[in-house]
């Protein structure tokens, strides 16, 4: 799924994050849930294309058709909810895995790997769920959709029920368009992810979470703030630690409190 193959970011809870929707307001928590399950559900509909109707190697290349299928995703969101819909679940159920994966210490790095070479879940989902597929978006939105999704259908129609090789769709996109080569291995070979994606923070994963509708309260976000530098995440991937067991537990205590 989205999620890190099988809901690495879906299957826990956000704690009291519940009652950020104020009295009287819709429950952000359950507009979250409702928001996953139609993407998840759109993710695995595409998996009927890729790697179904188009083959490929989902050892050795995994982002081939789950990056793809992410992208897919979130077309039937722009399709069936618009575009800053699709531009709010992107956040959140996209890029919210890298985010995720480098706070938690994960080094940006490579799409295009096997699956054995990602060293987790957490980097498998950062990368091949979370980065991958803006490649595809950001390819969409440099060609246009017109060029973009007659390349994507002749792909479709050279591989029928065939076995893609690991760059065809990329090839493809790419032929005769140097400036989408370049893109191509910007997203997919190099490590560009924070300055491309944002540099992560707590605050701005739970945001993206909630959703734009729902304003964090100022004490829990300068708490999250806290957190983030506990955690220390950087460019580099490195975790920090820059506080104690101590702090953290007392952090989360407050965090529970309001």
């Amino acid at each position: 799924s989205l999620l890190g193959g099988g809901g690495a970011l879906g299957g826990g809870t956000l704690g009291s994050g519940g009652a950020l929707g104020g009295a009287g307001g819709a429950d952000p928590m359950a507009s979250m849930q409702s928001a996953m399950l139609e993407f998840v559900t759109a993710h695995e509909v595409a998996h009927q294309w890729w790697h179904g109707l188009v083959g490929s190697d989902a050892r050795a290349h995994p982002w081939v058709d789950e990056s793809l299928a992410q992208f897919s995703a979130v077309q039937y969101v722009r399709e069936r909810h618009g575009p800053s819909r699709a531009r709010e679940e992107a956040e959140r159920q996209v890029a919210a895995n890298y985010h995720m994966m480098r706070l938690s210490g994960g080094a940006d790095g490579a799409v295009d790997r096997p699956v054995a070479a990602f060293g987790g879940e957490l980097a498998y989902a950062g990368l091949v769920y979370g980065k991958g597929p803006f490649f595809y978006e950001r390819a969409r939105a440099r060609m246009g959709n017109g060029p973009f999704f007659r390349a994507l259908r002749g792909y479709v129609s050279a591989n029928r029920f065939r076995t893609a090789g690991p760059t065809d769709l990329r090839d493809r996109l790419a032929r005769g368009r140097p400036p989408i080569a370049r893109l191509a291995r910007r997203w997919l070979d190099e490590a560009h992810g924070d300055a491309d994606l944002g540099r992560p923070s707590p605050a701005r994963l739970l945001q993206g979470f909630l959703g734009p509708g729902v304003d964090l309260p100022p004490e829990l976000d300068g708490l999250l703030q806290g957190l983030g530098g506990m955690l220390g995440s950087d460019t580099a991937g490195s975790p920090g630690g820059t506080g104690s067991g101590a702090d953290l537990q007392q952090a989360l205590r407050a965090l529970q409190g309001l």
